[in-house]
């Protein structure tokens, strides 16, 4: 069954054991996928703590651009909770994640948690600076009906960006591997599923913020929408109507490192002379 995350990050507030001055802990924040959140160094009993604006339902959590695998010397890294933002009153262990080295971490929890504040607690002796992309978390919504992709892995959208210089030189520049757009399309098989989905459509404001997707085989991307879809549309769906939904991968960005500039042409009276710089 394939589903969507996303956590509304407005009101939440977020804060830390410790930081580096240069990737402090409000990078948490952004839904960046290049910036983090660092510790300013590795210690005993580190934390980073995200507090919501109210109480959020929770069974799954999903944490990028981590480094769980190597970063504990002794001791395990734990999803706890608490009713108040100084974590003394009814703490609770949730889970403890597990050591992987996967850029993206899903972790299913057995039950649903209903809590404000929530901590990723480093329990033991940390060698080095730990560090997070991104912290989502929540129910997710999910799609009950087998869907097919629009668009094949290998097929890439281009977003390139144009100019012209004054001696006629014209500079293209884009991401150098592109986007994966995928189109889902699937059914609203009960109100219910319609409704979680027109609050996803409505927290995501359309092709604004990314959020999570999983697959029906597991693999989780960070995507946007392709389109900008609203609450309206979503509740015109009739019940057990095909939809076809676009949605576009988040994993290449425009950074100084991803961008590949070509100077396409130089311009001549009688001739065109290609140059790659």
């Amino acid at each position: 069954m394939s589903s969507f995350l996303f956590t509304d990050l407005s009101t939440a507030t977020v804060t830390a054991s410790s930081n580096n001055s240069d990737f402090p802990v409000s990078n948490l924040l952004n839904y960046d996928n290049q910036s983090r959140w660092i510790a300013a160094t590795g210690s005993n009993d580190m934390w980073v703590q995200l507090s919501l604006g109210s109480a959020l339902a929770v069974n799954r959590i999903i944490i990028d651009r981590h480094n769980f695998d190597v970063v504990m010397v002794s001791g395990s890294i734990k999803l706890r909770c608490a009713d108040n933002a100084a974590f003394t009153t009814n703490v609770t262990t949730i889970t403890t994640f597990a050591t992987s080295s996967s850029d993206v971490l899903v972790t299913d929890l057995t039950s649903t948690y209903t809590k404000q504040y929530w901590r990723i607690y480093y329990s033991g002796v940390a060698q080095s600076p730990p560090y997070i992309g991104n912290i989502f978390l929540g129910t997710p919504v999910r799609i009950p009906f087998a869907y097919s992709w629009g668009y094949k892995n290998d097929n890439k959208e281009y977003a390139t960006s144009e100019k012209v210089t004054l001696s006629g030189r014209i500079a293209s520049s884009q991401p150098y591997e592109g986007r994966q757009v995928y189109e889902l399309n699937c059914k609203m098989l009960t109100d219910t599923v319609k409704d979680s989905f027109v609050t996803l459509v409505e927290s995501v404001r359309g092709r604004l913020l990314p959020f999570y997707f999983t697959d029906h085989v597991s693999t989780t991307r960070y995507v946007k929408f392709a389109e900008d879809y609203t609450p309206a549309t979503v509740q015109g769906w009739n019940i057990n109507e095909l939809q076809s939904l676009k949605i576009r991968g988040y994993d290449v960005t425009l950074t100084s490192t991803e961008l590949s500039t070509v100077n396409m042409f130089d311009i001549y009276d009688d001739e065109w002379i290609i140059t790659v710089s």
